[in-house]
């Protein structure tokens, strides 16, 4: 997955159960995750509100 927008700020990638599985920080877009399976994801973008993602692969 990777993501587009982020504009410097810190993101945080978390499972649907709420485990966090990876934080981005200062890195040029696009920022890349990698995930292990098609599912719901909720991402956060530095203090904006967090959403959902759902990835198919």
């Amino acid at each position: 997955m990777h993501w587009e927008g982020a504009d410097d700020n810190a993101v945080t990638l978390y499972d649907i159960t709420g485990r966090l599985l990876a934080t981005r920080s200062g890195e040029q877009a696009p920022l890349r995750f990698d995930v292990s399976a098609s599912g719901a994801y909720i991402i956060k973008i530095g203090h904006l509100a967090p959403r959902k993602v759902v990835v198919i692969k």
